[in-house]
């Protein structure tokens, strides 16, 4: 129940905890800003970036932010370095897409053709 003493608004504040920020888009900059170096961190990959880096990287763009093509994401130049203002842009999708298929980011090594395994001896006697 809702104290009438401290209001309604006060009391939805109190209720989600301290975090207050000062706008709806802050709040929700920071909670990208929060998932994004938890996926990278979990990915393993060095980590750089303050909030404030973050949303100045979005500034012109971060309302074309999304999942589709012609949306904007995150990506870095080099995917060997970390997440650092230097290495990082943002782009459309569909153009990060087509680096990623046509392979100018790194991509995994190519994998050994069958012919070049060693067939273990206990193996070799079954074929």
């Amino acid at each position: 129940m809702i104290n009438m003493f401290i209001g309604e608004d006060m009391a939805r504040r109190t209720r989600q905890g301290v975090l207050n920020y000062s706008s709806k888009l802050e709040s929700t900059q920071r909670l990208h800003f929060s998932r994004h170096r938890s996926q990278a961190r979990h990915r393993g990959e060095q980590y750089l970036l303050t909030f404030e880096q973050y949303v100045e990287l979005w500034a012109d763009v971060w309302h074309l932010k999304g999942r589709g093509s012609t949306n904007y994401c995150m990506t870095r130049r080099d995917t060997t370095l970390p997440w650092c203002v230097d290495n990082c842009r943002t782009m459309l999708r569909s153009e990060h897409l087509t680096l990623t298929k046509s392979g100018r980011r790194s991509a995994p090594p190519p994998q050994t053709p069958f012919d070049e395994w060693e067939i273990p001896d206990e193996i070799k006697h079954r074929l």
